[in-house]
């Protein structure tokens, strides 16, 4: 490494960053830690950003978005299933913002680690995590498992001492004289045209406001702040706008008086109950009920951008019909379908097939929120309000027992709610999903519009109190309920919660008695936080998260429940596999065509080439995978038709085929990838499909559809 490349001026920091590169310029697996403060960092990463280096190497930063232990994992694996061995290198940075944001001590965060020490220690990669000498004590002290198998640590020292102590300084007189600053800032708000800039200064101009004692220009500065960060939508920030919004109202709280009640209508994120909820969710006795708030995907496969999955179809059916799209607003997609059945006459058979349409062209974005709530395996029982399969999918990806989904709607002929086996609730091992509103995919009429909305919801109250909805209805009555993104009006959320939970909201409140936990973007008025909906729902008993945002809530939620119910995270390690593809080795360039264009259209391949690596015992791994798997896709051609090998015994191939059709309730389905005539013994009875070389071609799409169906439950193969 050249001398005048470093961007360091200090001869031992200069000699670290030479080694440091050297060693990872080296094929390398395991631990190395880099102790320096932020600004030496930011050098260091920004260095390795400009070497060839930089396409092994992928940064994390632990606070966009805030990631505890396991939530780090999960990054790490997302990594390195989207850019595969290539990508050895991770660079695991802000460690401390991400522990001071998630409100946990240090102690507490790295003993967490010591759990999945040998998660890091399976990967072949380089892990350098970069601390400060505290945090690295820190590390020592409670993280000796993970610490000890450690290969290096470079230690960066600051390049100015004393300008470190001179910004100090400095920092500690901006607030001796705040009169003055705030004189000085409110000049110069006028002339800042870049709002990250502007956000800044509010941000300082309420912290002043703040220390002077004026709290409701403290606020009004603030929540200008955090109107602009909500829109760039960085967690950690906005985070902090909202932690030091609970901060002014608790002091103007005490400047009132003890009479003066604020603290639960506070945006500090501190305020919510996370005791109470995680401890509920471990004993297995929540419900959540997801809303449309955290379907978020992918409409375009070029385009990173991503959407809510419903505001994305209402401006879809509003296109179809050439009205003008809607404001981003509560109710968009009922308000959606109305205008679109309007306009073809109340055909509810076109808007059903236009969604069934539009929807494969989307998917969920990668870690989605539905994912992590899946992961939860205290979760038994799921209600939706949305209309489609996506989060059966998701459920369906990480866990071993087949889903059983439930759906209502009101039908053409008989205005009361039709059930699909709703008795079998209580009965059944598996996960349940029940779709409050229909299915478009089983129901003729789902409720798509705010009038079928309220009159389900009617029927539903009426259905839940007779003998046949009395199973559902325990259920419910048992179990806390957690709403998280439904994202109704106010008279109509009232109405949705109360009927679901069965029960007064005067009955919501009591030790001993089942919570209702409600996380969304209530409509609030900012400068008032204690006033409409949300007010109501605290007033009543309900446990209210104020942050506004649903999907950063489930952020927090799985964090902290892999940080003290570790156990109650289903790991990666054990999702069953959706779909096995075997094959002869001399098809083994059909068989990557094949994965590669599965794997494309949404479905999870295990194919040996790409999932055994040196030091497996790849016999044991194969057994292993065909049992957690749920379709094998034999390959069948002209080279498959050997079975044996020149010693007699039987080839690989055929061993797996054999295990396969030993599995009970397994799904098996031949491919056949060229002309043959020829089929293995045991599936001459199994209906085939023709793939010629694994291109899309041919039975391609049928697959695809059928695949698609077995795995979100709706069909059934050869078993």
């Amino acid at each position: 490494m050249p001398k005048n490349e470093s961007p360091f001026k200090l001869p031992e920091n200069r000699y670290n960053l030479q080694l440091f590169h050297k060693l990872l310029s080296q094929p390398l697996k395991g631990l190395l830690l880099c102790q320096a403060f932020p600004e030496e960092r930011l050098r260091i990463i920004e260095f390795f950003n400009k070497e060839p280096l930089a396409k092994r190497i992928h940064a994390i930063n632990m606070v966009k978005p805030i990631m505890g232990p396991m939530a780090l994992q999960d990054a790490i694996i997302n990594a390195s299933e989207k850019f595969g061995p290539g990508k050895n290198i991770f660079f695991i940075f802000n460690i401390e913002s991400c522990i001071y944001l998630s409100k946990i001590t240090a102690k507490e965060f790295y003993r967490q680690m010591n759990l999945i020490r040998d998660f890091f220690m399976k990967f072949d990669a380089a892990f350098v995590f970069f601390v400060t000498e505290s945090s690295l004590k820190e590390m020592i002290q409670n993280a000796f498992d993970f610490y000890d198998w450690m290969k290096f640590t470079f230690t960066f020292e600051p390049e100015n001492k004393g300008l470190v102590a001179q910004e100090l300084e400095q920092k500690q007189k901006k607030y001796s004289q705040p009169s003055k600053n705030i004189e000085y800032l409110e000049r110069s708000l006028k002339k800042i045209t870049d709002d990250k800039e502007k956000s800044i200064r509010l941000f300082e101009l309420g912290k002043l406001y703040h220390q002077m004692g004026n709290y409701d220009r403290a606020l009004e500065r603030i929540f200008e702040s955090l109107e602009i960060e909500e829109k760039y939508g960085d967690p950690d920030i906005i985070a902090g706008r909202y932690n030091e919004i609970g901060v002014i109202y608790r002091a103007k709280e005490a400047q009132k008086g003890p009479d003066k009640y604020y603290k639960s209508y506070s945006a500090n994120i501190n305020d919510f109950n996370w005791h109470e909820l995680l401890e509920r969710i471990h004993r297995k006795n929540v419900i959540p009920v997801i809303g449309q708030g955290l379907y978020w995907v992918e409409t375009d496969p070029g385009d990173k951008s991503h959407r809510l999955l419903y505001y994305y179809l209402a401006d879809r059916l509003l296109e179809v019909v050439g009205a003008a799209p809607q404001p981003d607003e509560n109710h968009r997609f009922a308000k959606a379908c109305s205008t679109y059945l309007k306009f073809t006459g109340h055909k509810y058979g076109y808007l059903s097939d236009f969604l069934k349409k539009t929807l494969l062209s989307v998917r969920l974005i990668p870690s989605n929120y539905l994912l992590k709530l899946a992961r939860i395996r205290n979760f038994d029982i799921f209600c939706t309000t949305a209309y489609d399969d996506l989060l059966a999918g998701v459920i369906n990806s990480v866990r071993t027992k087949p889903l059983k989904a439930l759906s209502y709607a009101i039908t053409e002929k008989h205005p009361v709610i039709a059930y699909n086996s709703l008795n079998d609730i209580g009965k059944s091992q598996s996960t349940l999903l029940v779709h409050i509103f229909g299915n478009i995919k089983k129901n003729i009429k789902p409720a798509f519009t705010e009038m079928g909305i309220l009159e389900t919801l009617l029927e539903f109250g009426k259905d839940m109190n007779s003998d046949r909805g009395n199973r559902l209805l325990d259920a419910l009555k048992e179990k806390s309920l957690l709403f998280i993104g439904c994202g109704y009006d106010d008279w109509l959320y009232r109405l949705f919660i109360r009927t679901l939970a069965n029960k007064p909201f005067f009955q919501f409140s009591g030790d001993n008695r089942p919570r209702i936990f409600v996380a969304d973007n209530f409509n609030i008025d900012k400068k008032n936080l204690s006033q409409g909906l949300p007010q109501f729902l605290v007033d009543n008993g309900v446990e209210v998260y104020h942050a506004g945002n649903p999907g950063y809530f489930v952020d927090l939620l799985f964090q902290k429940m892999g940080e003290y119910y570790p156990e109650d995270i289903i790991q990666p390690v054990d999702f069953p596999i959706a779909v096995f593809i075997s094959h002869e080795d001399r098809d083994r360039a059909a068989a990557h065509r094949l994965a590669s264009h599965l794997q494309k259209d949404g479905i999870n391949i295990w194919l040996d080439d790409l999932k055994l690596k040196p030091g497996m015992d790849w016999n044991e791994e194969i057994i292993r995978t065909i049992d957690r798997c749920r379709v094998f896709i034999p390959l069948i051609s002209k080279n498959s038709r050997r079975i044996q090998t020149e010693d007699g015994s039987l080839k690989n191939h055929v061993r797996e085929w054999e295990k396969s059709y030993s599995k009970k309730g397994l799904t098996i389905i031949p491919v056949k990838i060229d002309d043959t005539n020829w089929m293995f013994d045991k599936f001459a009875n199994f209906p085939f499909l023709k793939i010629p070389g694994g291109q899309k071609r041919g039975n391609y799409r049928t697959l695809v559809k059928t695949l698609k169906g077995i795995l979100l439950g709706a069909g059934k193969g050869n078993t």
